[in-house]
């Protein structure tokens, strides 16, 4: 292979549908296919200007999380981000279909809780896409 030749990256050679945002991409390449099916969170804190500081996997996480206090040292690393004028984003890895369910929802809501303006996208991991859950529409009267 020439030294000008493309190496396909593992998204482009998987040839996925779903979000083309560059944190999308970033996680779709973050999380391989092999731990797709197992409930995970993936996190990226991001700097001010969009570059990568930290890619963070935290595997074996379930729904039962979202009943609990916020754990102390996600906590500590919001404010460790916020000191350094990052962003975060955060995926949610898990088993089945890409349609979005209640449980990803609440994974945003909780999401928002815990890092509040830090978090600038929230994402779904299936094993077969990357999708972004958007924020609940605001209801006006």
């Amino acid at each position: 292979m020439s030294e000008r030749e493309e190496i396909p990256s593992p998204l482009h050679a998987r040839q996925r549908p779903g979000e083309d945002t560059d944190a999308a991409r970033l996680i779709d390449q973050m999380v391989p296919p092999q731990l797709r099916g197992v409930p995970a969170l993936a996190i990226l804190w991001l700097d001010d200007e969009g570059g990568v500081v930290q890619p963070i996997m935290i595997d074996d996480v379930g729904d039962e999380v979202l009943q609990d206090a916020l754990p102390a040292g996600l906590v500590t690393f919001a404010a460790m981000v916020g000191a350094a004028d990052g962003r975060i984003v955060l995926a949610r890895v898990r088993p089945g279909l890409p349609f979005l369910t209640a449980a990803d929802r609440a994974w945003r809501t909780y999401a928002e809780t815990l890092f509040g303006e830090l978090l600038t996208e929230v994402l779904l991991v299936t094993p077969d896409l990357v999708r972004r859950v958007a924020a609940p529409e605001r209801r006006t009267a």
